[in-house]
């Protein structure tokens, strides 16, 4: 299941992102394959495993690519997030390491 978070504070690789329930996560994130890096009032949609602690695979940093890049062939649903713009336009990464 996905989860749509609004990025809230960025300082450098560390992203602040709020709920819809405005719960708030400090997660570490490195982009790849993007013409910019995403921003205060873009939002970030990613499955909820990747946010539960006790999921085998959890980590505070995660490193993410173009879905068509090198890397990892075939990417679990788990491995996939969007980034949306505050134009509204939706880039999909997969997960490539972290």
């Amino acid at each position: 299941m996905l989860k749509k978070l609004e990025i809230i504070g960025v300082d450098n690789y560390l992203y602040t992102l709020k709920d819809e329930q405005n719960k708030t996560y400090q997660i570490q994130f490195e982009f790849y394959d993007l013409e910019t890096m995403p921003n205060i009032g873009d939002y970030i949609t990613m499955p909820k495993e990747l946010l539960d602690e006790n999921y085998i695979d959890y980590s505070i940093f995660y490193a993410f690519g173009d879905v068509n890049c090198s890397g990892r062939k075939n990417p679990s649903p788990q491995e996939i997030i969007y980034v949306t713009n505050n134009k509204n336009q939706t880039k999909t990464l997969k997960r490539l390491y972290g």
